[in-house]
């Protein structure tokens, strides 16, 4: 379950291109996570993925399209094939509106840790937060 603050920064920052990492729940599949103890979470707020969640009344589980400190993919044709070779589907939605990856955060001690800093810059989800 996601702590008071891990909610709360949520519902300040979402939807949006803003990755939250939290404590995994004991019956997400070991698939979703990769065998770690967290995961990212993340509320899009681009139509063609919330239009997939509505449809199918489930959650999407996805990868990046990118990988670690290389730059991120713009469109599909940008996708490195060793991320293509891995998932079942990919949908083409048009290049993307940002030229930055989400930004990813996890909240620790009443804090905000800024894991990877993208779309939105430190000073802006701490001031949307309202931590430190």
């Amino acid at each position: 379950m996601p702590t008071e603050e891990e909610l709360e920064a949520a519902i300040r920052l979402w939807p949006g291109a803003v990755t939250i990492v939290m404590a995994k729940k004991p019956e997400l599949p070991e698939l979703v996570t990769a065998g770690e103890k967290t995961v990212g979470v993340r509320m899009p707020a681009h139509v063609v993925p919330l239009l997939i969640m509505q449809k199918a009344h489930r959650p999407l589980v996805g990868t990046s399209a990118n990988i670690s400190d290389e730059p991120s993919a713009t469109t599909i044709d940008q996708i490195p094939s060793s991320v293509l070779e891995k998932v079942d589907v990919v949908v083409d939605a048009g290049r993307t509106h940002h030229l930055l990856p989400s930004t990813v955060v996890k909240i620790q001690d009443g804090q905000v840790v800024v894991l990877r800093e993208g779309v939105l810059s430190r000073e802006e989800i701490e001031k949307r937060i309202g931590l430190r």
